[in-house]
């Protein structure tokens, strides 16, 4: 179920590898592709530091039922994407690749349901291919390492999107403006520049969970979370730039779990957050500038609460515990003022 090409080579036009192929290998004495075993349909694709995608792309590959494609150190990346564009591939990955292109083409196919993007130069640029496609049914989304990314307008993303994780985007300063996202799962960040900043969509995300981690330029998230109705899941950590939430807050009837951790300077939690009713498991942790609740206090109908080295939260005599009535997991460690009043 794997094809590993393990070094570059260029594949001579004349030899097509057959459809059939369950898996192929390329072993480092022999300058050629051998088969492994045939007579199913190749599944699973895996690409390695591969010199030259073009002459590979002569062969039939590109026109097998691939589902799974990874991609690692490939110089024209754009080239695979265009060819892949028709296929049936559902899950597509590259990592340390260079896309170039402006065109307005088609890249992805139609029925690919979960990206991962890492450590892509100019991967700004593939994400506004992304952005620019229509018709994609994208479900997940995954941007790490991307250092070049700058912001990351999430209101263009395809609306079906549905989990968005952004992770170690070291240069990641706002989430976009105006962002009319719903029944969004997850958010994760790729590289991207200011040329991604000002665009604006009327459409609204399947959004349900979003996670963003070491990001520690990240200023602004979205100032309309609370619209996105559908998110289950808003996961922050190590994201030391980040001062406050929304004026707007966050979701009230949709919202189950909110985790902050290492969030040095958050002052704040979220605006009227004693209002998401839906809110079940709150945790937050190495967050030592916070110094208070919002006005009206915790979540009414929380399960679970984990405050960690908040050093300068107030004491735990006015946290108001008694009120939350369904609470039956709590964890409060490290410096917390706790004996006095």
């Amino acid at each position: 179920m794997l094809i590993d090409l393990n070094r570059p080579f260029d594949l001579e036009p004349q030899a097509p590898v057959p459809k059939n192929f369950l898996a192929l290998a390329l072993f480092p004495d022999e300058d050629k592709i051998l088969g492994i075993r045939t007579g199913e349909t190749l599944e699973s694709l895996e690409i390695d530091n591969l010199s030259s995608l073009a002459s590979f792309l002569r062969s039939e590959l590109a026109a097998t039922t691939v589902k799974q494609l990874k991609i690692n150190k490939c110089p024209d990346l754009e080239v695979l994407l265009h060819r892949m564009a028709y296929t049936s591939l559902e899950y597509l990955e590259f990592s340390s690749c260079l896309f170039f292109s402006n065109s307005k083409q088609d890249y992805f196919p139609t029925t690919l349901k979960r990206l991962k993007i890492c450590d892509c130069t100019n991967a700004e640029l593939i994400l506004k291919v992304l952005m620019d496609q229509k018709g994609l049914a994208l479900e997940s989304l995954e941007v790490d390492g991307c250092s070049s990314l700058f912001s990351l307008p999430i209101n263009q993303l395809p609306a079906t999107l549905r989990h968005l994780r952004i992770v170690n985007c070291m240069n990641l300063k706002s989430l976009g403006e105006s962002s009319k996202i719903r029944n969004c799962d997850s958010v994760v960040g790729p590289e991207g520049e200011s040329s991604l900043e000002n665009m604006t969509s009327s459409h609204t995300l399947e959004l349900r969970e979003l996670e963003i981690w070491d990001c520690l330029e990240l200023e602004f998230l979205p100032e309309d979370m609370h619209n996105f109705t559908d998110l289950n899941l808003l996961s922050i950590s190590n994201c030391p730039s980040l001062e406050s939430f929304p004026e707007g807050g966050l979701p009230n009837t949709s919202l189950t779990s909110l985790l902050i951790s290492e969030c040095e300077n958050l002052m704040s939690l979220p605006h009227q957050i004693h209002k998401a009713t839906s809110l079940q498991d709150l945790s937050v942790s190495g967050c030592p500038s916070l110094m208070s609740f919002p006005h009206g206090g915790l979540p009414p109908n929380l399960i679970s609460l984990g405050i960690i080295d908040c050093e300068n939260l107030i004491p735990l005599s006015q946290w108001e515990l008694h009120k939350l009535k369904h609470l039956n997991k709590y964890t409060i460690l490290g410096g917390l003022p706790v004996l006095e009043e």
